[in-house]
């Protein structure tokens, strides 16, 4: 019988040998699949995605490994996301509705899920793709399911495309 570990995912922990350039722009798309994202947020949570890394020393050409990075975790990327909808030029009732349709949203994540969310690491896409691995999504909420769907994709493309060998295909 193999062992059964909790899926751990951190969606800002960049999969080892990616460049966080690569990794930016999939990550805002996880996070659209997973969520309905009205305007301003989809801009508010690109914005924030940025300053949050920016804050921990990374930049385009960073991956997971640099001895300059501070790995964070999603509570502290909600912080960095609560700050920057209180800095907007919106008015307090749309600073309101972004708050309550994406940094709440977050934190429930968090509180919901604290097993798999509440970490600074993610479980590897080698563990995922080293013999068989079974995704258990069976309590979770539709949106969550989406996220976490979401997430492991774009971590193993990601991880795929940046140590695909020039003469191999997928």
């Amino acid at each position: 019988e193999r062992p059964v570990a909790p899926l751990l995912i951190n969606p800002f922990y960049v999969p080892k040998d990616v460049l966080l350039g690569e990794y930016k722009s999939s990550l805002l798309s996880a996070f659209k699949a997973a969520f309905s994202l009205p305007d301003p947020l989809p801009a508010l949570l690109e914005k924030a995605i940025s300053e949050v890394y920016l804050l921990n020393g990374w930049t385009d050409m960073s991956t997971s490994s640099d001895t300059n990075v501070s790995l964070f975790d999603m509570a502290d990327f909600v912080r960095v996301f609560k700050r920057v909808i209180a800095r907007s030029a919106y008015s307090s009732e749309v600073k309101g509705n972004m708050m309550s349709g994406g940094a709440f949203r977050l934190q429930s994540l968090i509180e919901r899920c604290p097993r798999t969310f509440d970490t600074i690491r993610s479980t590897s896409v080698e563990e995922l793709l080293n013999g068989c691995a079974v995704l258990e999504m069976g309590n979770l909420e539709p949106e969550q399911k989406s996220l976490v769907s979401a997430l492991t994709l774009i971590g193993i493309l990601a991880y795929l495309k940046a140590t695909r060998k020039s003469d191999h295909s997928l």
